[in-house]
């Protein structure tokens, strides 16, 4: 089918502001059902979208896309902040989009990052053209805030690179774009610019304007939700999912990936070809490609609720998992995992990690923060620059700091295999003022690399002596003769801010992780 494009097509926003999308549509006359996404990242980028679902292809299926620039940005009018009218402008984008004089009335909505939150935020006005939404790596409530701690890195990274050059000629200061790379390069604390106005407000906390989630009571549409172990926006996607569920139509793929990048392999980690796509494990013949194009996937999705396709979306499983490890797709019912049972690993004052009890008098464990030399962020779930690889990475190098202490297993007799949220609960303290407590979950292969699976930050304040730390979740399984490792530090930098004064922390006994042991 032959595809008409049409630029910068002007779209009213309801207080007079005019946003501007790109239009692909099918040569062919008719009407036709729409498909929808919003963005501050530039609608001409296509390369960013495709990953999710390419318009080309789309519109030569039999789809109308629409790729709008959010207000504020490129062909877009209004003043860019982010979150403050993504509700407001999708509704009355999506009420445009149902009067196209080519259209038949019927509005998906789909997109990743920030894409995917606009589509949450749409859908929790109930906008009645709206009949579902795809929704991947997706923000949530409180964006770059976990437990407690700011994700600065993230925020800057996110602010500077994605939203920084074009705020920057916005602005009129494009001669400044020299000194807006070498912030980027060198990663060096510097005040925050005001063509960036809303950094400050972000990285003070969130408040009435950021903390603003779904109201999931009101979203009456499916959503597929595909989130990655290794993405940064892991947490979010899986509270989309707890607050979805009840809908029985929604579905919830997980899949090995860091943020937008739907490859084998990430970090240290390959994960093999199967991670490249969804495989429909119903038949085992197709994969949504092995470039990682997710669009046979998304339009499956839409055939049916928007067309009533009868593709076999209403009959599959609810939840599709990438085990790591097994490295193999699997479905199950529901997330978590009924099946799973929560088993506790201790960590003892001589660095071993076992799930049997310490000694009433064993001694607490202790090592010294400080703040001008902190704990250098290696992997994990990543939103920064380029030289810090995301996913899983060799802590071999953290192991003998001042600042880290390290709880290992004996070797495993058999395969562990660990699915669900994992948490740690510390007895600890930290002095007289506020410290955070970082604790990851490690692999430890027979080759002797430390390779992170999961992990999570928890800032306390003066006095506290007992947290629990939400270290997201994972589905991995720990080969035998492999051995489990936790690190447990005070800082994780540049990925979140630091907190705390120099001097001693404290780990007492009784101190655990709680771990999901899937054993059939």
């Amino acid at each position: 089918m032959n595809v008409v494009v049409e630029r910068d097509v002007p779209v009213p926003m309801r207080d007079g502001v005019t946003l501007r999308a790109d239009v692909f549509r099918p040569a062919e006359p008719g009407r036709y059902p729409v498909l929808l996404t919003r963005t501050p990242y530039d609608k001409d980028q296509l390369h960013l979208l495709a990953p999710i679902l390419n318009p080309i292809k789309a519109a030569g299926s039999g789809y109308v896309v629409v790729q709008q620039d959010v207000r504020g940005r490129f062909a877009s009018e209004g003043e860019f902040h982010p979150i403050r009218h993504e509700q407001d402008d999708g509704v009355d984008t999506i009420a445009w989009a149902a009067s196209l004089p080519y259209g038949n009335g019927d509005v998906g909505q789909f997109g990743l990052s920030y894409a995917a939150m606009a589509c949450w935020m749409s859908a929790s006005a109930a906008p009645p053209a709206l009949r579902a939404i795809f929704a991947s790596e997706s923000p949530g409530e409180k964006l770059f805030w976990r437990g407690g701690a700011l994700e600065q890195g993230a925020l800057e990274r996110w602010a500077l690179w994605a939203i920084g050059p074009h705020a920057l000629e916005r602005a009129g200061g494009a001669a400044g774009l020299a000194e807006l790379i070498a912030r980027n390069d060198t990663g060096a604390a510097q005040p925050y610019p005001d063509y960036l106005g809303f950094l400050p407000d972000f990285a003070a906390g969130p408040g009435p304007e950021l903390d603003t989630p779904p109201r999931y009571d009101t979203i009456g549409v499916p959503a597929l939700i595909v989130a990655g172990w290794a993405d940064f926006q892991l947490g979010p996607d899986l509270a989309h999912w707890a607050g979805t569920k009840g809908d029985p139509r929604t579905r919830l793929v997980v899949g090995p990936w860091s943020h937008g990048m739907f490859r084998p392999v990430v970090g240290a980690a390959d994960f093999g070809q199967r991670a490249t796509g969804v495989l429909d494990l119903t038949a085992e013949t197709h994969t949504t490609s092995l470039m990682g194009d997710f669009t046979w996937f998304t339009l499956r999705w839409f055939d049916h609720w928007l067309r009533g396709a009868d593709n076999g979306v209403a009959q599959e499983p609810r939840v599709r998992i990438f085990v790591q490890g097994a490295n193999r797709w699997r479905d199950e019912d529901d997330w978590p995992l009924a099946r799973a049972r929560d088993r506790r690993w201790f960590l003892h004052t001589e660095g071993e990690l076992a799930e049997r009890s310490p000694a009433a008098d064993a001694a607490e464990s202790v090592f010294t923060y400080d703040p001008a030399d902190p704990c250098p962020t290696r992997g994990g779930t990543l939103l920064l620059a380029d030289g810090y690889a995301k996913g899983a990475v060799d802590q071999t190098p953290l192991l003998d700091r001042a600042d880290v202490l390290v709880y290992t297993s004996p070797p495993l007799a058999e395969d562990l295999e660990v699915t669900g949220p994992v948490r740690a609960v510390l007895f600890a303290a930290a002095g007289t003022g506020p410290a955070d407590w970082v604790v990851k979950l490690c692999d430890v292969h027979p080759d002797g690399r430390t390779l992170n699976v999961c992990d999570g930050i928890r800032r306390v304040g003066p006095g506290e002596e007992t947290c629990e730390v939400d270290m997201l979740a994972t589905a991995t399984v720990f080969r035998a003769g492999h051995r489990l490792r936790v690190l447990v530090t005070a800082s994780d930098h540049p990925r979140y801010d630091l907190c705390g004064e120099a001097g001693g922390r404290w780990v007492f006994p009784g101190s655990h992780l709680v771990l999901p042991v899937v054993t059939s």
